[in-house]
């Protein structure tokens, strides 16, 4: 969609024509502008017109989801985003309020106010069935962590109970209740419903799940184990 391209006289970002809508320009721009603040090295030409994803690697730095950070917190500054990623209930309304605020993809909105919620939230992206990336809170991954399983990895087929499943299939769907097995490892015990909110993004569908219920019985739990 953009390209930066540096010469000893002038830096310029090109972008695609195709690219006409004015939220996904911006956070073209501004991903183009983390490769050249963070100077990142030019790829070589096989790589520009083959373009492959990196295998996440501890060893080598990954330079595309660095100047996807940078767009991030350029484009939603931290004041924006703390205005609404704490909203009860967690839902994509939340998102779609900071897209609007900060004139951002509503996907990119949704990443944001993963990472910066104390909600037990995850923001997740579905293309063609399966999970194509997922963005967890802190909170989510700490305190659901003996349940956070495979359903919650890229790759990972959905879930046919999971209103993902059904937007994919054409329905409209209201936030609501769904068993927490369907994002996460099925439990030994009874476990509380997760809240699920899925609309149709792109070529894909933008789900935010939200475990709610499950602060009340996380402390009883902890609760029941001290007696």
């Amino acid at each position: 969609m953009g390209q930066l391209v540096v010469t000893a006289r002038r830096v310029r970002i090109l972008i695609s024509k195709n690219v006409t809508n004015p939220a996904i320009r911006r956070a073209v721009i501004a991903h183009e502008l983390g490769h050249y603040v963070l100077r990142h090295p030019s790829p070589t030409l096989a790589e520009m017109c083959s373009p492959q994803p990196q295998v996440p690697c501890s060893d080598v730095r990954d330079f595309e989801n660095e100047a996807n950070v940078f767009a991030l917190e350029l484009l939603t500054p931290t004041h924006a985003v703390v205005a609404v990623c704490d909203l009860e209930p967690m839902t994509l309304m939340a998102a779609g309020q900071l897209a609007m605020s900060c004139w951002v993809p509503v996907e990119a909105a949704a990443i944001r106010i993963a990472e910066r919620s104390a909600r037990m939230c995850a923001a997740v992206y579905c293309i063609d069935g399966r999970i194509a990336w997922v963005s967890a809170s802190g909170p989510f991954l700490h305190e659901l962590a003996e349940f956070v399983g495979p359903a919650l990895t890229p790759g990972y087929p959905l879930d046919p109970r999971s209103m993902a499943s059904r937007v994919m299939r054409g329905e409209l769907c209201e936030p609501g209740l769904v068993p927490a097995g369907t994002w996460l490892a099925e439990a030994r015990i009874e476990e509380p419903d997760l809240t699920e909110h899925a609309i149709p993004v792109g070529d894909g569908v933008l789900v935010m799940l939200w475990a709610g219920l499950h602060e009340f019985w996380l402390a009883q739990r902890r609760l029941a184990v001290a007696r």
